[in-house]
């Protein structure tokens, strides 16, 4: 294709220079006194198939005849773009106002103009741009927007006294399901096509019943715990006890120079996570446990950074049995480099001020 394009522009530069010499020759001609006819006639023996065509050359020779000079073709200003005026402009601005789902076609069909004006208007006059809305996990009161603007702030405070070393003591965790299949979405499954390929087609198809339950607990170096849940059994106060007396060997083999007391315990404010008796082995193993808002993903480190990535790595593999899908989470840990853990660790504090700037809103990213 860039080639057949190249050789296009090529012959039509040798054809407007062509076009430029017979226009030279034609006004020698006039000038000399031969008769249009007879220009023509001259050209066509001496230029073959590139001959300038007959109306043409008689438009040119009638020029030169009337008294013109220049051999150049006139400038054109072009068609104006009519369509984008002032009023169009402020007309576009009312109606996506007036209803933000509008479609473009909606827009041409109302002040009939092209599509191409269309966008033009809304994209560099107005600057709009149609996006999709975004799932929050619930609409937050007063209430819950001013615990989550206290807690932030309390917890933006200490990292400000401490710096990165306040970060690097934080251990967080959370429970996953990983189903034994899950599709990949519309946009990972994209892919180059020729223009003269049949169009993809894809499957609905939805993700496994087959499924298993990851309790994962991570620090800025890396992942310090994966506990699978047994097939039948459900998160409770004592499995999460349990898990904890797993993570807390863990801690002490993976991470020697920490002390208990120096661990900040994140977690969310589920039942196993608040219930007295896990409060009570916290507080006995020596653990800070960090406060938490309820309704808060977008403030734990595991869902906004960890899981979404570790299941996109995933997605689109079928796994045979609940042992693969196991063994694809480790595998996926280990080649996790370093910095990955640390960037959703330290994420916490711009997503600290974020939510603190927008009187405790969701933070988007």
């Amino acid at each position: 294709m860039t080639s057949l394009r190249a050789a296009t522009v090529v012959s039509h530069c040798y054809e407007m220079a062509d076009y430029t010499e017979q226009r030279y020759a034609i006004k020698f001609m006039q000038k000399e006194g031969e008769v249009a006819a007879n220009v023509f006639l001259r050209l066509r023996n001496v230029y073959g198939a590139t001959c300038m065509s007959r109306a043409r050359v008689f438009l040119w020779f009638k020029r030169f005849k009337d008294g013109r000079n220049s051999i150049d073709n006139d400038t054109r200003c072009g068609r104006p773009p009519t369509a984008v005026n002032d009023s169009n402009v402020s007309a576009v601005d009312k109606i996506i106002r007036a209803d933000r789902r509008v479609r473009k076609q909606d827009i041409m069909l109302a002040l009939q103009i092209g599509s191409h004006a269309v966008d033009k208007i809304i994209h560099d006059h107005l600057g709009f741009k149609k996006v999709c809305a975004r799932w929050i996990p619930r609409q937050l009161t007063s209430d819950l927007k001013e615990n989550r603007m206290d807690v932030c702030q309390d917890l933006f405070q200490q990292y400000d006294s401490e710096g990165d070393d306040f970060l690097r003591r934080i251990v967080t965790g959370d429970e996953t399901w990983i189903h034994q299949f899950e599709p990949e979405n519309k946009r990972e499954s994209m892919q180059w096509r020729h223009v003269k390929s049949p169009p993809p087609r894809k499957f609905k198809i939805v993700p496994s019943a087959k499924k298993v339950m990851a309790t994962i607990f991570w620090d800025s170096t890396g992942v310090l715990l994966v506990d699978f849940l047994p097939q039948g059994q459900s998160i409770n106060a004592d499995r999460y006890i349990a898990t904890l007396q797993k993570l807390k060997r863990a801690v002490k083999r993976k991470r020697p120079d920490l002390n208990n007391k120096d661990i900040l315990l994140q977690h969310d404010n589920a039942r196993p996570h608040t219930a007295l008796r896990t409060q009570q082995v916290i507080q006995k193993i020596g653990w800070t446990r960090l406060p938490h808002p309820p309704y808060s993903p977008d403030l734990a480190p595991s869902d906004y950074h960890l899981f979404g990535a570790m299941k996109k790595s995933l997605r689109g593999t079928q796994y045979s049995s609940v042992e693969d899908v196991q063994r694809a989470v480790d595998a996926w840990i280990r080649q996790t480099p370093t910095t990955f853990f640390k960037e959703g660790i330290f994420n916490l504090v711009p997503r600290w001020q974020k939510c603190i700037a927008g009187d405790g809103d969701y933070v988007e990213k």
